[in-house]
């Protein structure tokens, strides 16, 4: 199985409720072929540029596993969801017209994130090496001051000999 994402956008048309609604029925969809991850819950947003005519939706994303041959198939549903025929009557005439919920769905593939070692892992050897060359600066740091020493020393000993 494969970790799939599914986003999509739910005309704002419907009420909140409604798009609850449709976006469980899509994810009981999920559910009867696949495993659920993450359920999505539809929000209102404002869109960022008209998409079918309308400017605002609301957005849905859901996380689940799904064998890759059942996605071709799963895509179809949607589809076949996405645009269901509603039945009204108006002056005794029965009208047919075509709702639209879903203005647009995407499909990503995710990939699965590694789990987290529980152990710690030994420091990088870039850190090591800037540990230990930091240790050799401050080690020639301690040296000038021993080798004015001697060089001191070394002054008097030749100012000694020199005077004799």
């Amino acid at each position: 199985m494969k970790l799939y994402q599914l986003t999509y956008l739910i005309s704002p048309e419907l009420s909140f409720e409604e798009a609850k609604d449709f976006s469980q029925e899509i994810d009981s969809l999920i559910l009867k072929k696949g495993k659920l991850i993450k359920p999505g819950g539809p929000s209102r947003r404002a869109l960022a540029y008209p998409i079918k005519k309308q400017t605002a939706a609301y957005l849905t994303r859901s996380e689940f596993h799904l064998e890759p041959q059942e996605i071709e198939n799963f895509k179809k549903e949607i589809k076949n969801r996405a645009s269901e025929r509603s039945e009204g009557e108006d002056e005794n005439k029965v009208l047919i017209a075509s709702k639209s919920k879903i203005l647009r769905f995407l499909f990503l593939e995710k990939k699965i994130p590694p789990e987290k070692p529980k152990t710690k892992l030994p420091p990088k050897p870039e850190l090591l090496r800037r540990v230990e060359m930091n240790e050799v600066h401050r080690q020639e740091e301690k040296e000038p001051a021993s080798k004015k020493a001697e060089l001191e020393k070394i002054g008097e000993k030749l100012e000694e000999i020199l005077k004799e």
